[in-house]
């Protein structure tokens, strides 16, 4: 987990001019703060959306893609929490994506 806090002025003028992160937490600190912008999954940062601590700036420059995969072991019969699973999933990731 990475902690979050307000970063100083002084801070932002000794960071790089880019970061690279491989993680979505500390990209959407780090745009909450002010230092930059991110580009993360809308569902990643919905509750900032509707707030408002974070707005979309590059939507119309951004495909619409969506590609989502659930891999599981091979067997012959899924177990009954794989298959709920499966099921609220598609369920839930199909209503999600029509709503972008």
């Amino acid at each position: 987990m990475h902690s979050c806090r307000g970063i100083t002025r002084a801070e932002r003028s000794q960071l790089a001019a880019y970061v690279l992160m491989n993680a979505l937490e500390p990209q959407i600190c780090s745009a909450e703060n002010g230092v930059g912008i991110a580009c993360v999954p809308d569902i990643a940062v919905s509750g900032q959306l509707e707030t408002g601590s974070l707005i979309s700036v590059l939507e119309p420059y951004l495909e619409d893609r969506a590609k989502v995969s659930i891999m599981w072991p091979t067997s012959r019969h899924l177990s009954p929490k794989l298959r709920a699973f499966l099921d609220f999933a598609s369920t839930e990731l199909s209503m999600i994506l029509s709503m972008s």
